[in-house]
């Protein structure tokens, strides 16, 4: 599904997307959830513009595989099913902002300014048992957070033959 309206001279459009795929047995598919918003806007003198945009994703992933046999059935799973408790779940968020200040003009000075920020996170579930004598359960849980943001400037002058170029980066975060 995708919307798009010119209101004077904004552009707004926005997307979403949703897929789902199931398997023969439970805890085995997709799903994905994926949302994307964009703008930009054009002055009527056209010497600059800005855009944004923003981004949310989301899916869920199980354990993959084929209908095991009625024997072979492990302790987390059943009748359809191996271990089908492990999953593993994704959800990001991010911003991205551009001021262009003298887009196309010829034999000018031209800026650029980007802006982003992005927010992850990782969620994985899985367990597992195993048997020597004693029983033991294993439950594996790990969570990534992870944050990026930055901001880069780059400026250009131009006469005739001859462009300079230059620009700043800042960046902060980790994956």
């Amino acid at each position: 599904m995708a919307l798009s309206k010119v209101i004077s001279r904004w552009h707004l459009n926005s997307d979403w997307e949703n897929i789902t795929t199931d398997n023969a047995r439970p805890n085995s598919g997709v799903k994905r959830d994926c949302l994307v918003l964009r703008t930009l806007y054009l002055p009527g003198k056209g010497n600059w513009e800005l855009s944004g945009s923003y981004r949310y994703f989301y899916d869920s992933l199980g354990l993959p595989g084929a209908v095991p046999e009625s024997g072979v059935i492990p302790l987390y799973g059943d009748d359809d099913a191996t271990s089908l408790v492990n999953y593993q779940k994704d959800r990001n968020h991010s911003f991205d902002a551009r001021l262009k200040i003298n887009p196309e003009v010829q034999s000018a000075i031209s800026v650029e300014v980007n802006l982003f920020y992005e927010k992850k996170r990782l969620n994985y579930f899985g367990r597992y048992a195993y048997v020597y004598g004693d029983s033991t359960d294993v439950i594996d849980e790990n969570r990534i957070d992870g944050r990026n943001s930055g901001l880069t400037g780059r400026i250009r002058w131009q006469r005739e033959k001859f462009d300079l170029f230059g620009g700043l980066e800042y960046l902060s975060g980790a994956s």
